[in-house]
């Protein structure tokens, strides 16, 4: 292999070792939440998460990265696994809904004995939603991945739900296996398994400030140690206006370097 193609060949073992040969960023089109970002975006192909409380910003980012995905004149799935999604609301954000895919799945509430509403018995740890409807809403992005038609497929989880170990892998595996961007939003950080970047939303308030903000902390996939960045919402949409001085912002610190703030 290095003498058939030696500029090649470091690629080539790489990818036979199973690591990542050049991952390209998607923006998330706010360049300041871009900046913290190790690649400068979320890695394409690969599994990220948004996580947040309700009101923390994290469906508004969710909705940025669609629109992003279909200025550029491509497709986007959304597979809404809680009931809430509003297309006019998505169309203010930016989104074409012309080249929108919205997989929108019978939910499937639980009762008070642990059985869900087809009679299934729950085991185990108590929760608020059945795996197999998880596995369902997984199994959907995963057909839809494997299309090879969508460049990003967003996926929203109900309330307090974790993709099991078996689910999130085949995600991972469709993903890096058809270069289709998977974005998983969930109420608590690390209800992904092995997601590659990792974004937490929570809501904050300036002193002095009537505007909404919100900071973005990276737990996975950021410059240095867990970087923030606090942005104004205007209408749904953040800003590129820059972050407050006060707040944790752009706190990149790099190996043999300082850190450094705008």
């Amino acid at each position: 292999m290095q003498r058939l193609a030696p500029a090649k060949a470091p690629a080539i073992q790489a990818e036979l070792h199973g690591n990542a040969l050049a991952i390209t960023p998607v923006s998330s089109g706010v360049s300041h939440l871009d900046e913290v970002l190790a690649l400068g975006g979320l890695p394409a192909g690969r599994v990220s998460e948004i996580a947040g409380p309700m009101s923390s910003g994290k469906t508004g980012l969710a909705l940025m990265l669609l629109a992003e995905q279909t200025r550029a004149g491509k497709l986007v799935a959304i597979v809404d696994g809680t009931g809430q999604f509003y297309p006019p609301a998505a169309a203010a954000m930016g989104i074409d809904l012309r080249r929108a895919l919205l997989i929108a799945p019978t939910l499937i509430a639980p009762t008070s004995d642990g059985a869900n509403a087809s009679g299934a018995k729950r085991s185990g740890r108590a929760r608020t939603c059945a795996d197999d409807q998880v596995a369902a809403l997984a199994r959907a992005a995963e057909i839809i991945a494997r299309s090879r038609s969508f460049s990003m497929v967003l996926i929203d989880l109900p309330a307090n739900c974790k993709v099991q170990s078996k689910p999130a892998r085949r995600l991972r595996v469709a993903a890096q296996a058809t270069g289709t961007t998977i974005v998983m939003l969930s109420t608590r950080s690390g209800d992904v398994e092995g997601a590659a970047a990792r974004i937490e939303a929570s809501p904050c308030q300036a002193l002095g400030s009537k505007t909404r903000r919100t900071q973005f902390r990276i737990a996975k996939g950021g410059l240095g140690h867990c970087p923030s960045v606090e942005l104004s919402c205007k209408s749904h949409r953040f800003d590129n206006s820059p972050p407050l001085a006060v707040a944790p912002v752009l706190c990149r610190t790099l190996p043999g370097t300082e850190t450094s703030r705008p």
